[in-house]
């Protein structure tokens, strides 16, 4: 079966829990945005993201993601996952 490429909003806790799992079992983080940059990089570099995206719009717009990961705060769930949604990527979002 083919692994399926995945990106992460937001890099707090959660994410890395996810991001942990996901390199554990032998997948691949393709991308990552965070409103902070700074942030995202770090997350990017201990989890051997290649990809850190200076907005939601570059991350929704990029053809080879197919699956995304929301990690960010509740009250800007629903504003990501729509963007995702509307640019045609599966959406993991665990809390509404």
């Amino acid at each position: 079966m083919k692994n399926k490429t995945w990106a992460f909003v937001g890099c707090g806790w959660a994410g890395g829990d996810m991001a942990q799992k996901l390199v554990e079992s032998g997948r691949k983080i393709n991308g990552l945005y965070s409103r902070n940059f700074e942030r995202a990089s770090e997350f990017a570099k201990k989890y051997g993201i290649d990809t850190v995206y200076e907005s939601i719009d570059s991350l929704c717009n990029d053809e080879r993601i197919e699956n995304v990961y929301i990690a960010t705060p509740h009250s800007v769930h629903a504003q990501h996952i729509k963007a995702c949604l509307l640019s045609g990527k599966n959406v993991l979002c665990e809390k509404a």
